[in-house]
């Protein structure tokens, strides 16, 4: 049987790994003052995410913190699992006090609290819309976004029928999506990571596992940059069974107290496990389910699968029944101008058109308290991260156009 897990943290697109999934969490994270998020401020007057100052968060180290530097508090206790990730938590902050500073001067009767909840709308709109207009597309191709009208529309707001709105939609996270499908990504990094110098016009290599819970190079001065650019300048790997030894065999591996015996983790024998414990059924099961045909023998998959995957599936799996979802459905031949086969394709496309459809404060959504003004839902067709809106809830003005 498929078991159904309990998550930990909101199924949905609302921004709560900038803000959090629980109140507690949330209100750790607010400055109490214009809306803000809490951030800490450099010596050089950059911010930064707040310190975490657990000792035991599987982060923070003796010797930086001998010398001032901390990992940092987030949304998401991950947040400091690789330096990109970190990168991309203090953008996403530094956001929300951009729009919120912007807020205050056009709305100066707002309180703070106003200001923090209108901030956090307008983030979480962004944060819907990149993911939908930038990143889905790209995952599973052109064709499969516009079929499943993914995209993200041009203006006004989405037409929600009987049979497809918010009120009869699942919007929950799928145990194949979380256990399996959405892995497919840990293919896709390479073990070396270029990390770029700006200021000095360098470049070099860096082993992938140092970069995970090592976020300390932000607080040098040009490490945001730096993180940055060294992200958009890497090329990952194509999207198959092989993932690289960084992953394999260092993952979480501490490059500082023990940098002679390896003694890290194995990132595919965790994913292939975590499916088993979660009862998920076997990779046929899932084809069946995507209409992709049912599979009887190993000789069903050839044609489907990359022919040096399916040899070595064949002589490791005593029946084709016994494949496990996340090595069957990464050893299948991209589908058209997706980077994921057709199993994880059909798997992933479900999830996130659930999320939208089942989403009742949906950015396109409309006839809510929280609605944005009919019309004034922009996108310029030259611009993917930007977005303009008119707030219904600005009084100050008549209207109100924030540019990103």
């Amino acid at each position: 049987m498929n078991r159904h897990c309990i998550s930990q943290v909101t199924a949905f697109i609302d921004g709560s790994a900038i803000y959090g999934s629980d109140q507690g969490t949330a209100r750790k994270l607010q400055e109490f003052s214009g809306g803000r998020l809490m951030m800490q401020l450099t010596p050089d007057n950059r911010t930064l995410l707040p310190p975490s100052t657990n000792p035991n968060d599987g982060c923070n180290r003796e010797t930086e913190r001998l010398r001032g530097r901390y990992c940092f508090a987030a949304g998401d206790a991950r947040a400091n699992e690789n330096l990109h990730l970190t990168t991309m938590h203090l953008l996403w902050a530094r956001q929300h006090n951009r729009v919120a500073e912007q807020l205050a001067k056009i709305n100066p009767s707002w309180d703070d609290e106003t200001l923090y909840e209108e901030s956090r709308r307008i983030v979480g709109a962004q944060l819907q819309h990149i993911t939908y207009q930038e990143f889905i597309p790209i995952i599973l191709g052109e064709q499969e976004t516009n079929l499943r009208d993914l995209r993200p529309l041009k203006s006004g707001y989405r037409q929600w029928t009987a049979d497809t709105d918010e009120s009869g939609t699942d919007p929950s996270v799928a145990n194949s999506f979380a256990a399996a499908a959405f892995r497919f990504a840990h293919t896709l990094l390479p073990g070396l990571m270029k990390v770029t110098d700006e200021q000095r016009g360098t470049s070099s290599y860096v082993e992938l596992h140092r970069m995970l819970f090592n976020p300390y190079s932000l607080y040098a001065e040009g490490g945001v940059k730096n993180s940055v650019t060294s992200a958009t300048r890497n090329v990952i790997q194509m999207t198959s069974t092989h993932v690289t030894s960084q992953l394999t065999n260092h993952l979480f591996e501490d490059p500082v107290a023990n940098v002679t015996v390896p003694c890290g983790l194995d990132l595919v024998s965790l994913n292939i496990q975590r499916g088993r414990d979660h009862g998920l059924p076997g990779y046929t099961k899932w084809r069946e389910y995507c209409e992709l045909g049912k599979v009887e023998s190993f000789s069903d998959l050839e044609g489907h699968l990359d022919p040096q995957a399916l040899q070595d599936i064949s002589s490791l799996y005593k029946s084709v029944h016994d494949i496990d979802l996340y090595t069957g459905a990464l050893a299948e031949l991209p589908k058209a101008d997706g980077i994921v086969g057709p199993t994880f394709t059909c798997l992933i496309a479900d999830q996130f058109v659930r999320l939208q459809k089942g989403d009742r404060f949906w950015y396109e959504m409309s006839g809510q308290p929280h609605s944005f003004t009919k019309g004034n839902i922009i996108v310029d067709d030259q611009m993917i991260q930007k977005l303009y809106f008119n707030r219904i809830l600005i009084t100050d003005f008549n209207s109100f156009r924030i540019e990103f």
